[in-house]
């Protein structure tokens, strides 16, 4: 017979902590809460000393832990602690779960599973920052077989999902290089330095015909504020999909308390571009109506007939104009970089004769929608194997699968 047990008689929660004495010139590696993934570290721990810590860098994790997210729990941050924890710290937001008399490996895959993640979720309290005390963590239930069958189903999970990942990893793989191709066809169709069959308007009169003309001369700001409030879809802006709705986006949040009376109004046609970590490629070319965080500039063509947004949007996409704008912001580069209007609008660009800006527009929109169902193809599959990954761990810790060497 198979027992369920309370989660607190199998762990100790929050077993170990840093003291405020500790030395303040002690180095640690930092994981908050968004550091984590479903399973995994989304980024490496940040490295820093303790008096430069948050005040919430306080959890300390051993090998065999595994830390689940107390506070924003929709995240569903999930990690098994591995490798090297001498100095890894985590935040007070992570419950620390360190098992005792369970397969560590065992445990985790149950903190991993449906089960017990979506029990977590629905005891959170709270609308914007939904949380749940890490002592009522502990009243959760787990299915506890014999050790046997424990190992054996902890096991066959690391076999199964490190194929799985396997697959995750070699598609996300051909995302990038068709991304990677798709960027260096614009770089020559705009830049006009292309190999092969040379750049769309090689052979005209570009070498006459193309002129530096200063941004502003070209875009003006959209200035219109959402106050009082006139439109409610919420946009956002992502470096591989540009402008989307913000419910397309992919991750899970809560907009309940956003004030989007000081958010811009976007049109159709608007470019839109992150005036924060300018060198990550934030740009697009809106086909909403929407409105979009303060941080964003909103730019329209000031003579429609004279410039084609299209052109200019994938012109902003390029490296090298990108490396461009690094000189015209303050802040930390890669980081909270931030580039003031007034020095955007002073940049000088090359701009072809408007007819051949649309045709190579429309040689890029072209290509940019065979990228995108050939993307949206294997994305589809990436999240079905991620899908199939979380139901296989659900079902193996369950007992609704058999697994071989147990005795379910």
């Amino acid at each position: 017979v198979t027992d369920v047990i309370p989660l607190k008689h199998l762990a100790q929660i929050n077993e170990r902590a840093l003291p405020a004495s500790t030395d303040p010139d002690r180095e640690i590696r930092y994981i908050d809460i968004g550091s984590v993934g479903r399973g995994k570290l989304v980024t490496r721990p940040e490295r820093m000393r303790f008096a430069d810590a948050p005040s919430r860098a306080r959890r300390l994790v051993r090998e065999g832990d595994t830390i689940v997210s107390t506070v924003r729990t929709y995240l569903r941050a999930v990690w098994p602690i591995s490798g090297d924890t001498d100095d890894l710290v985590v935040s007070t937001g992570f419950a620390v779960l360190s098992p005792t008399d369970v397969d560590p490996r065992y445990f985790s895959w149950w903190v991993l599973s449906d089960t017990f993640i979506e029990e977590v979720v629905a005891r959170s309290v709270g609308v914007s920052y939904p949380a749940i005390n890490a002592s009522e963590l502990g009243d959760l239930h787990m299915r506890v077989p014999s050790l046997a069958e424990q190992q054996a189903i902890a096991d066959y999970l690391d076999t199964e999902t490190n194929r799985i990942d396997t697959l995750i990893t070699k598609k996300r793989h051909m995302i990038e290089l068709q991304r990677t191709g798709f960027d260096a066809l614009v770089r020559e169709s705009v830049l006009g330095r292309g190999s092969g069959q040379g750049p769309l308007w090689a052979g005209s009169s570009m070498a006459t015909d193309r002129s530096l003309t200063r941004l502003g001369a070209v875009l003006e700001l959209r200035r219109e504020r959402n106050n009082p409030i006139r439109v409610t879809q919420v946009l956002s802006l992502t470096a591989d999909r540009g402008v989307i709705l913000y419910e397309d986006k992919g991750d899970i949040g809560n907009r309940a308390s956003e004030d989007i009376s000081r958010y811009s109004i976007v049109r159709q046609g608007d470019i839109v571009l992150n005036s924060m970590n300018v060198i990550i490629g934030s740009v697009g070319l809106s086909a909403y109506e929407g409105v979009l965080s303060p941080v964003y500039y909103v730019l329209k063509p000031i003579d429609v007939s004279a410039v084609d947004a299209r052109f200019l949007a994938y012109h902003f996409r390029i490296r090298e104009f990108q490396r461009q704008l690094i000189r015209l912001g303050y802040g930390i580069l890669e980081h909270r970089m931030r580039i003031p209007w007034i020095n955007l609008k002073s940049e000088l660009m090359v701009l072809p004769p408007v007819d051949i800006q649309k045709e190579i527009a429309d040689e890029l929109d072209r290509a940019a929608e065979r990228l995108n169902k050939l993307q949206a193809s294997l994305k589809r599959s990436v999240d079905l194997l991620e899908e199939r990954r979380k139901a296989l761990i659900t079902a193996a810790v369950t007992g609704d699968l058999a697994v071989s060497g147990s005795n379910a």
